[in-house]
């Protein structure tokens, strides 16, 4: 009958690791001679306590990184969909009302398209403009596209309007005169009095909104009488609403 082997000629051993497997074959064949009652997961699980630090190091690493596998896999599978899901345009209109019921806790809101009713036309900050026409808002696409998708963000007693084309915020140039004066642009990169707005929903009608500069208390109109590049060009600058200046859900 085999004896086992005593743990110090392990560690005199010049290959420990081919040891370790030699001391467990052994131990296996005098250990059920020793004692037949033991059974085969007896073994096994005396095999394991023998393993040297490395190969439970080993096993450890193996369970973290399948962990970790399925962890991947699920968030590849559910991206996509909640991507698609927080990318869907959503009306300036609806928007604002769900702030002020109290139906949503965020303060900002992306992929918010604003559209004119006098016109029927997505509101668009054209990014190909320069100078001092840069980001021009103008109430002239009919579809939702980079241009046309704002994020608008509520900071207790104002609203900001955001480009997510240039990420730049909307400011009423009060700066400009005569027809460009209050002109509406994405451009500024901090928040200032001229980026600050109040938004009224139902303020002309079911679903209709109206966007009021607090530089100039001002309601922001549509300019319809314009054309060219200035069609459709959005200033502040009704006293009093009035086709213009109403911007609705989308037909």
């Amino acid at each position: 009958m085999m004896t086992a082997i005593r743990a110090s000629e392990l560690r005199d051993s010049p290959d420990p690791k081919s040891s370790v497997r030699t001391v467990v074959y052994r131990t296996e064949r005098s250990d059920t001679q020793r004692h037949p009652s033991w059974n085969t997961c007896d073994i096994e699980e005396r095999r394991q306590l023998k393993m040297p630090p490395r190969f439970k190091l080993l096993s450890t690493t193996r369970i973290v990184v399948n962990i970790a596998v399925l962890v991947l896999t699920a968030v590849a599978f559910a991206t996509p969909a909640a991507a698609s899901a927080s990318s869907t345009p959503r009306d300036l209109s609806t928007v604002v009302a769900d702030q002020a019921r109290g139906n949503t806790d965020a303060a900002c809101h992306p992929n918010v398209y604003i559209y004119s009713r006098d016109n029927n036309r997505y509101v668009s900050a054209e990014i190909f403009y320069d100078g001092d026409d840069y980001g021009m808002l103008r109430a002239r696409a009919d579809a939702v596209g980079p241009w046309e998708r704002f994020t608008v963000c509520f900071q207790d007693w104002y609203w900001t309007i955001q480009s997510q084309a240039n990420d730049l915020f909307v400011s009423a140039e009060l700066g400009y005169s005569d027809e460009d004066h209050a002109m509406l642009r994405a451009r500024a990169g901090v928040i200032g009095p001229w980026e600050r707005f109040t938004i009224n929903v139902n303020g002309c009608g079911s679903g209709c909104t109206t966007i009021v500069s607090q530089a100039n208390d001002r309601i922001v109109s549509a300019e319809m009488f314009y054309d060219d590049e200035d069609y459709g060009m959005l200033r502040a600058r009704a006293t009093a609403v009035g086709p213009w200046e109403r911007f609705f859900v989308s037909l």
